[in-house]
């Protein structure tokens, strides 16, 4: 599991270092006005493309938990956009990939869990969100109030901030990644679990944790303020 994350992790420093770089260098070449080959303007002029359509997360991923059985139940996760960006989240053109990895180091992966979007309006809570997605048909159980569990595992994205219901993230505009877990793929204290989004162009959002220890129904699973 530590070698997985590891890989993970310098994975994505490595994205990053590569996006500032190539950023630096296309504002710096468009400032001087040096001149470069027809391909490093197509290398540089995709990477700013990719820079201001990529997704961040804004504040803590939180999570509702059954305590007795020591299980994630929901995640939300805070999304917006990049700087200057506008991301296009609805169920044909962005996939959300999802993968366990439990105490025993079995491996849980699904290659897209996007159910769908609630566009319009905005929510003040995700127990609202998610009885909403159950009345669209977005998840099949409500794991705030119905006994039965979930079938499938199932992500949806609502929105905190909406100006314009239209199914896009944009810049000023707050969004929650919501997943319900079915039974078998509910994350348990110590695992491990990797979310990523993903549009035809590529990667535009990587997020990974270890479970802490369950202890309350609403669990903190961290994250980072926007600058």
């Amino acid at each position: 599991m530590t070698s997985h994350r590891a890989v993970g992790f310098w994975y994505n420093i490595a994205l990053v270092s590569f996006m500032a770089i190539a950023v630096t260098l296309a504002a710096t070449i468009m400032a001087s006005g040096f001149s470069s080959s027809d391909a490093t303007k197509e290398v540089l002029e995709e990477a700013l493309d990719e820079s201001r359509h990529g997704l961040q997360i804004v504040g803590k991923i939180s999570a509702r938990a059954d305590v007795t059985n020591d299980k994630i139940l929901v995640t939300g996760t805070p999304l917006t956009a990049a700087s200057g960006g506008s991301v296009d989240v609805k169920q044909d053109y962005f996939k959300i990939n999802y993968k366990l990895i439990k105490i025993d180091s079995h491996t849980i992966t699904y290659d897209d869990i996007n159910a769908g979007s609630l566009n319009e309006g905005s929510y003040n809570s995700m127990q609202t969100a998610v009885a909403d997605a159950k009345a669209n048909g977005l998840i099949d159980v409500n794991p705030y109030v119905d006994a039965e569990k979930p079938e499938r595992t199932s992500a949806f994205i609502y929105w905190l901030v909406n100006f314009d219901n239209d199914g896009r993230i944009d810049v000023g505009e707050l969004a929650i990644l919501a997943i319900v877990y079915a039974e078998q793929d509910k994350p348990s204290t110590g695992e491990y679990l990797l979310v990523e989004g993903l549009v035809p162009e590529g990667s535009i959002l990587f997020m990974e944790r270890t479970v802490p220890n369950i202890s309350d129904v609403v669990v903190d699973l961290g994250g980072k303020i926007k600058e």
